[in-house]
């Protein structure tokens, strides 16, 4: 993967940004509260978990962990069991996430997906990390937790070798007390590892979704941007996607994309957005109905009955992104469908806007 580059957000958290897409990984208004805003508070997660004791959640697109930690703190925080499937094309974005500030002040949230790469990709995680530590100082002075890469040096140090991964973490545990600030050594010994199911599936989503034979209850789709890498947007892959949620499953994203709209409702989702604070951002969708808290506007369904609203389409899951936006771009040419700027025009119009 090209290079990624590192930024404070503006609640305290690290965000990155990926060179090769020209796109961010998060919101610059902060890292941490978009995550918990767009993924938790807007599928009312906290709620669910109180009412049945347990959530299964996929997290399409994992990167540094946002998700999937603000999940498991919100899970432990209700004292509900839950089971998470990530789904991440680059490992050496996920392996970084026990380490980034990402200012849940949960450490034992960080031991635990430390423990966890430990165990199942061993020398392959240590050895990228301890390069990543050796050539990039900085970086990991200004956005790494100190106490993180310590503990993860000490681990190295000791030579020792882990399976499986509750005994890991145990090991890590009294490591952990021995080398942290006495002042977190208390949320450390919070975390409830038996009440946590956590795998992440490294490669293509769209190959990697249909794999599984899981059901969730929360589908967080983190994407990048649609109108740049459509790959996780298409119609297809929705579908999949689909077939993988409970009857009354929510799926959450940040995207306000017509085409990505239409899809949900082409797909039969009843479709809303996310209205938090009088702010609009970002999408639900659901089969029950119950679960949409905002319905879209009227503007808003007229625009996705416009070209604007044209899905993107991969069949067979093999197009590149930039195949997906040709044959958009042409089948758009070649369809007598209402422009959204005549759309616009008229609804103003008629609206006296």
């Amino acid at each position: 993967m090209d290079k990624i580059d590192f930024s404070m957000t503006a609640d305290g958290s690290v965000g990155l940004y990926d060179e090769a897409t020209k796109d961010i990984y998060h919101s610059v208004t902060g890292a941490l509260k978009e995550s918990f805003d767009k993924f938790i508070i807007a599928t009312d997660f906290e709620n669910f978990c109180q009412n049945n004791g347990f959530a299964s959640v996929a997290d399409i697109c994992f990167g540094i962990g946002y998700n999937t930690k603000t999940a498991i703190y919100t899970a432990q925080k209700t004292k509900s069991k839950i089971k998470i499937e990530a789904f991440e094309l680059f490992k050496e974005v996920a392996f970084l996430s026990p380490f980034v500030n990402d200012g849940l002040k949960s450490p034992e949230i960080n031991i635990f997906l430390l423990s966890y790469f430990l165990s199942k990709y061993d020398e392959e995680f240590t050895s990228y990390i301890e390069q990543f530590l050796r050539d990039n100082s900085e970086i990991s002075k200004q956005y790494f937790d100190p106490d993180m890469c310590l503990l993860f040096k000490n681990i190295i140090s000791s030579g020792y070798k882990y399976n499986p991964l509750d005994e890991l973490y145990a090991v890590l545990h009294n490591i952990y007390y021995q080398n942290v600030s006495t002042s977190m050594k208390k949320a450390s010994t919070s975390l409830q590892i038996a009440d946590i199911s956590f795998d992440i599936f490294f490669g293509d989503a769209r190959v990697k979704i249909s794999e599984t034979k899981s059901k969730y209850d929360f589908v967080f789709l983190d994407a990048f941007t649609p109108h740049k890498q459509p790959l996780l947007w298409t119609y297809e892959f929705l579908s999949e996607v689909k077939s993988k949620m409970n009857p009354c499953s929510i799926l959450s994203t940040y995207s306000n994309s017509t085409p990505v709209r239409k899809t949900f409702s082409d797909l039969g989702f009843f479709v809303g957005k996310i209205i938090l604070d009088d702010a609009q951002f970002g999408t639900i969708a659901s089969m029950d109905k119950n679960n949409i808290k905002h319905d879209l506007s009227q503007y808003d369904l007229g625009l996705m009955k416009t070209k604007a609203g044209m899905p993107y389409h991969d069949e067979n899951f093999s197009l590149t992104s930039h195949e997906i936006l040709i044959n958009r771009e042409n089948a758009l040419k070649n369809c007598d469908i209402m422009s959204a700027t005549e759309y616009k025009r008229k609804f103003q119009n008629e609206h006296k806007i």
